[in-house]
């Protein structure tokens, strides 16, 4: 499927990067995300929050959690 998509875009893989990362550490990095939609800023509630919790530090507005757990989407590779 990858051989397929990169010939179609003409497109070749220089590297390839293994992260050896927990589920646990993975739902917690995921799960914490939050987005300023109209800018795209992103924040952390742990790693990375914002001045006020909720708000985007520039405008005041509403950060919003746009991102959900999809496990199943996930490749993982062994070997």
């Amino acid at each position: 499927m990858l051989d397929e998509m990169l010939a179609e875009a003409n497109n070749t893989v220089d590297a390839v990067i293994n992260f050896n990362v927990s589920d646990a550490v993975l739902v917690e990095r995921i799960s914490g995300r939050r987005v300023h939609s109209a800018s795209g800023r992103s924040y952390h509630v742990k790693f990375a929050p914002p001045m006020v919790a909720g708000k985007d530090d520039m405008t005041g507005e509403p950060s919003s959690k746009q991102f959900r757990l999809r496990r199943g989407r996930c490749v993982t590779s062994t070997g």
